[in-house]
């Protein structure tokens, strides 16, 4: 098994890779833009895993993983942090820091929800920002009819009640 540690940022991602069948180590700054990063993914032979810190746009990076296969696990990064003794902080040195507690199965691996999982959230999501703004404008509608001496509760979402807020003023 290949287990990489990976330090991952917004336009490239600096890698220390361990493959524990010949036990050599390789350590390395991928590029995002130029797509080296996902050819050097690609190219990778048999079980993968990839270590790196709880960090903000990945989603790309995830699909990719689980697209080819590899496992990715997500770390605590105020635990990842806690780890290191050495305060001083380069993308070499986090990328080893994460390898090592992969390889001493230390690593403080988080729930990540599924592609699913986040599709339905965002879908929930979704309808709550719906019935917010209708019962918003519900709300401002009854207000505007009780201000025309026009009181009907309910009954002002009724077809009837509708006509009537139309011929007021």
């Amino acid at each position: 098994m290949k287990i990489i540690g990976c330090d991952f940022h917004t336009r490239y991602q600096q890698i220390a890779m361990m493959d524990e069948a010949t036990g050599e180590l390789i350590e390395r700054r991928l590029d995002h833009q130029s797509g080296e990063a996902e050819e050097f993914y690609r190219e990778l032979q048999g079980p993968v895993r990839v270590g790196i810190e709880a960090t903000g746009p990945i989603r790309w990076f995830e699909r990719l993983l689980a697209d080819l296969g590899h496992e990715l696990w997500i770390g605590d990064s105020a635990k990842i942090r806690a780890s290191e003794v050495r305060k001083q902080k380069t993308d070499e040195r986090d990328a080893l820091l994460i390898l090592d507690l992969l390889l001493a199965k230390r690593f403080p691996k988080i729930w990540v929800p599924t592609p699913a999982e986040r599709d339905l959230r965002q879908l929930l999501w979704h309808r709550h920002k719906l019935v917010c703004m209708r019962t918003m404008l519900g709300n401002q509608l009854h207000a505007l009819a009780m201000s025309e001496g026009l009181c009907r509760k309910k009954k002002l979402f009724t077809k009837k009640g509708r006509m009537e807020l139309a011929h007021v003023g």
